[in-house]
């Protein structure tokens, strides 16, 4: 057996998509740092041929990285001869050959690509590539206008025009277009493949370069595979975490440890990408910029559940069980809670929503809904303060973000965030499009967060049937909102906060509903 290298790090980028230029620039980063005898770099890039490149470039590679070579000039080690990431088995025999022919210490795992719910963007679909002559003079937007019409049928994904100019009054661009079956690579596929390749916690570190990527159902699904899950919880810049620092950095250390360099990763991407909410482009500024390392084995430990499991189940018992209960307190928390893919999906029909991750703060709905319960509610606010304890102390190892806005329970959440995010749609009919429908995930399966959310959309969606007018034109209620929870001409107390006269400056206690 071949002496290890002291690090291994795998980078799964895939280009099929509207981020081909940003991908190949993360490639071209990783191949800018320095080689070395103890540390390998290897992309396995899952592009295409564009009617520009070779058949071969169009079929998930592997390369070796090497500051000696461009990365268009280079030749994979291998590739494969099936198109289809997401056939587990054409990954598993990608892994495979690394782990064979690069063994290492320690094996890290970068996916860089675009995010979603609980997967990336890595499809069995079709892609089709052309190249077209614009004028060298249009805008971004006006290219894409002009791209996005000229295939019927197809889905524009973007552009690349990294090719010289054919004369002065024109330039070449290659539109990416696809068709997809529905078939992704989700994160749990790919974790199963990494566990059953390099072993239980084989992994140092496994690190999603995409939004969104931070969510507790990805973090238990990563668990088994790696000792530290590195994302977003948040939106993130499509350029990446900074390739060129963090692999130039590892290069002069190469006796990092794993620890290190998961608070390396999040260091050097907050150095790079923190002022993004300063950007001139208003979009930005309303998005959070966050990192977050979470410690897998305080998640579960050699398929033990840890107490943050253990303790999370047995608040959605408790919570299910009293559903009549605890729905008010349940929805105040919910509805001061962001939904961190920055569209406003409460007011949304399910078939509008682009993205339908639904991912909000995870501490921040457990502070808020401990906020809301009655004081006499000794016990769930017990069991909401350990889980508090355990997300802070023993889960997020390593974090860092832009949230200076200093809040406290029972106000809207801040931008940013605090690390961690979950799945809560705040209707049944946003829940049925997302993740919550699976009934294999790990995380749901583990600690009943899923059934705990059907008891209170079906407690909650009953008032939304009985009348066929628009709660939201049956009420007169001054926020925090609980129209599902209310009843026709009654008075409702909300439920008391610890700090009643703090509670009085921010809300009122009482709500009256208007007749209908």
């Amino acid at each position: 057996m071949a002496t290890p290298y002291k690090w291994t790090i795998m980078f799964l980028v895939n280009a099929e998509n509207n981020l081909f230029n940003e991908s190949i620039k993360a490639i071209e980063e990783i191949y800018a740092a320095a080689t070395s005898s103890d540390i390998k770099f290897l992309i396995i890039f899952d592009g295409f041929k564009g009617n520009k490149f070779s058949k071969p470039f169009g079929l998930p590679s592997i390369y070796e990285a090497n500051k000696e070579n461009g990365f268009f000039i280079d030749h994979p080690v291998i590739n494969t001869k099936d198109d289809n990431l997401t056939n587990k088995a054409v990954l598993k025999r990608l892994l495979k050959f690394i782990k064979e022919k690069y063994p290492a210490d320690n094996y890290g795992f970068f996916y860089k690509g675009h995010g979603g719910a609980a997967e990336g963007d890595i499809g069995s679909g079709r892609f089709f590539e052309k190249l077209f002559k614009i004028e060298p003079n249009w805008s971004d937007e006006k290219v894409d206008e002009v791209l996005a019409k000229k295939i019927p049928g197809w889905a524009y994904e973007g552009n690349y025009r990294g090719f010289a100019r054919t004369s002065a009054n024109q330039s070449l661009a290659m539109a990416i277009y696809s068709r997809k079956n529905g078939t992704s690579l989700s994160y749990a596929k790919l974790a199963d493949c990494l566990c059953e390749v390099f072993g239980e916690k084989g992994l140092s570190f496994v690190c999603l370069d995409c939004c969104w990527g931070q969510q507790i159902e990805n973090a238990v699904a990563f668990s088994a595979a790696a000792h530290n899950f590195i994302a977003s919880a948040d939106e993130t810049p499509a350029l990446g975490v900074g390739y060129l620092e963090l692999c130039s950095k590892i290069i002069t250390r190469p006796q990092i440890s794993p620890e290190e360099i998961a608070n390396l990763i999040i260091a050097i991407f907050y150095f790079k990408n923190y002022a993004d909410y300063d950007s001139p482009v208003p979009e930005f500024r309303q998005m959070g910029v966050s990192f977050t390392n979470v410690k897998t084995s305080a998640i579960f430990d050699n398929k033990t559940a840890g107490k943050f499991i253990t303790t999370f189940k047995k608040l959605c018992t408790l919570l299910e069980k009293n559903i009549q209960t605890y729905a008010p307190c349940i929805m105040a928390a919910r509805k001061l809670c962001t939904d961190y893919t920055y569209a406003k999906t409460e007011t949304m029909k399910a078939r509008d929503i682009i993205y339908p991750v639904f991912n909000i703060d995870l501490p921040w709905f457990l502070e808020n809904l401990r906020y809301f319960l009655p004081e006499k509610e000794t016990v769930p606010k017990q069991l909401i303060s350990e889980l508090l304890f355990e997300i802070q102390k023993n889960i997020i190892a390593g974090y860092l973000g832009n949230n200076y806005k200093e809040t406290i329970p029972g106000t809207e959440a801040a931008l940013g965030g605090n690390g961690i995010t979950i799945t809560f749609p705040i209707v049944q009919e946003h829940a049925d499009i997302s993740i919550l429908k699976n009934k294999e995930n790990k995380f749901y399966k583990a600690t009943g967060w899923a059934s705990l959310l059907q008891k209170y959309y079906e407690t909650t969606d009953k008032l939304r049937q009985a009348k066929s007018t628009p709660l939201n034109k049956r009420l007169t209620i001054e926020k925090p909102t609980f129209e599902a929870m209310l009843e026709e001409n009654t008075t409702i107390e909300l439920p008391e906060p610890p700090n009643k006269a703090r509670w009085n400056k921010i809300y009122k206690t009482k709500f009256q509903i208007a007749g209908s």
